[in-house]
C-alpha cells in the first residue's frame, strides 16, 4: 500500500531539504492565493482515481508533533486520539505520533506546519501567543487564581470562537475542536521557601513562554526567563534558575524533584491549555468523511482529557508531597489581593503584547458574571 505525504518526510526535513514553497508563518498570507490554486491542482491528482483504478489505495501520512514526554497527560490524550482516529479511518490514514520533541519543539512547530514538515500539532497557549497576541488574554492578571470553570467559560463563549478564528487566520491552520487542559500553573523553587507571591522577588524564574507570563512575574520583582522544556533539567542542575512556573503534572512527568525542586506556591498563576491545530493546506485536501472522523475522534479524546487532567493534577500534587515537596496554598483573600496588585500592570501588558483590548473587556465581563 502506497503512503502519500503532504510535505517532507521526517528524514528529509531533518536534513534541511526545501519545503513546498512555504518559508514560514510570516509568508503564509502573501502566498494564500497561489496556495489555494495549487491545492485545487493537487487535489485532482491525489484524491481522484479513474473508475478502473477504484481499487487503488494510498494511505495519507498524518504526523503529529508533541513536546511533552509519553507519560504526560497531554501526550496520553493525543495517543488516545490517534487510536480512535486510526479505528475510524482504517487504512486511509497513516497516523504517526512523535512525542518528546522528537520532531519539533513546540516553539518551532508553527513554521513546520506551514512548510509541510508535519500535519498536526497541539502547542500550548504560551507559544501560540507569539503569533496571535490575543491568546495572551488567558495570561493576564485578571485570570490570576481563576478556576478551570472560569477559564472554560471564556474559552467556550463568543470570545473563544473569535480567538479560534484569529488563530486560524494568523497561522494558516484549522482548529478541529476543544482545547486540552493542562491544569493550574504554580510556582516552584529550589532553595527558597514560597509562602506568598512576594517571595519570588529577586528570583530567576523559568517560564515556558509568553510575554504576558514574563511581565506578570516581573511585576512582583521576579526575573523571568524563557527556557524550552527539554532544556530545563540541565538549567536546574547547573543552578542557573531559582524556580519554575509550571504545573504539578509537568513536574511529576519529568521528576523535577530529582533536579532540586523543593517548594511550591499553589497560587494558580494561570490555566495553561493546548490548542489542537492542523495545517490548513492538509485540511483542504482531506475528503469530508476524513475531516469528520478527525473532529469526532478529537472530541472524544478532548472530553476524556479534561476529566483526566483535573485528576492527574491532584494526584501529581500528592506525588510531589511524597517526594518531599512543601506545597503552600494561598487562601481566597490572598489571591484576590494579589490579583488586584497585578492588575496595576494589566494595561502595560496589554499594550506590550498587542492584545485586542476590546476582546479583553468582553472576557472580563464574562468573568465578572
Amino acid at each position: 500500500m502506497r503512503t502519500f505525504s503532504f510535505g517532507l518526510s521526517p528524514a528529509r526535513a531533518a536534513r534541511g531539504f526545501p519545503s513546498n514553497g512555504f518559508s514560514g508563518v510570516a509568508s503564509l498570507k502573501p502566498l494564500r492565493r497561489l496556495r489555494l490554486a495549487l491545492l485545487a491542482f493537487l487535489a485532482c491528482g491525489v484524491f481522484l482515481c479513474a473508475p478502473s483504478q477504484a481499487s487503488c489505495q494510498s494511505r495519507i501520512l498524518f504526523r503529529i508533533s508533541l513536546e511533552n514526554t509519553p507519560v504526560h497527560i497531554q501526550t496520553r490524550a493525543v495517543k488516545r486520539f490517534v487510536q480512535i482516529l486510526s479505528a475510524k479511518a482504517g487504512d486511509r490514514l497513516q497516523v504517526e505520533l512523535y512525542d518528546s520533541a522528537a520532531m519539533f519543539r513546540d516553539a518551532d512547530v508553527f513554521s513546520a506546519l506551514t512548510e509541510g514538515k508535519v500535519e498536526m500539532a497541539v502547542p500550548g497557549t504560551w507559544h501560540i501567543a507569539r503569533y496571535q497576541p490575543d491568546v495572551n488574554i488567558f495570561l493576564l492578571p485578571v485570570f490570576y487564581g481563576r478556576s478551570a470553570e472560569e477559564n472554560h467559560a471564556v474559552l467556550e463563549s463568543d470570545v473563544g470562537t473569535e480567538l479560534n478564528r484569529r488563530i486560524e487566520d494568523s497561522l494558516g491552520v484549522i482548529i478541529p475542536g476543544k482545547w486540552l487542559d493542562l491544569g493550574y500553573a504554580n510556582l516552584y523553587a529550589i532553595n527558597h521557601p514560597l509562602t506568598g507571591l512576594g517571595d519570588v522577588k529577586g528570583l530567576r524564574i523559568r517560564v515556558a513562554g509568553g510575554v504576558a507570563n514574563q511581565m506578570r512575574l516581573e511585576a512582583v520583582g521576579a526575573d523571568a526567563i524563557t527556557i524550552s522544556w527539554p532544556d530545563l533539567p540541565l538549567w536546574l542542575d547547573r543552578g542557573e534558575v531559582d524556580g519554575v512556573l509550571t504545573t504539578h503534572e509537568t513536574v511529576r512527568s519529568a521528576k523535577l524533584w530529582e533536579n532540586g525542586l523543593k517548594f511550591c506556591l499553589e497560587d494558580r498563576e494561570y490555566f495553561p491549555m493546548y490548542a489542537p491545530m492542523i495545517s490548513e493546506r492538509v485540511w483542504r485536501l482531506l475528503p469530508d468523511d476524513l475531516r469528520q472522523s478527525i473532529t469526532q475522534a478529537w472530541e472524544e479524546a478532548a472530553l476524556w482529557e479534561r476529566r483526566m487532567a483535573a485528576t492527574a493534577q491532584i494526584e501529581a500534587g500528592k506525588d510531589l508531597e511524597r517526594h518531599g515537596m512543601r506545597i503552600v496554598t494561598p487562601d481566597s483573600g490572598e489571591i484576590v489581593k494579589w490579583r488586584r496588585r497585578l492588575a496595576e500592570d494589566q494595561d502595560a501588558i496589554i499594550a506590550e503584547t498587542g492584545l485586542d483590548k476590546a476582546l479583553y473587556q468582553r472576557a472580563a465581563r464574562i468573568l465578572d458574571q
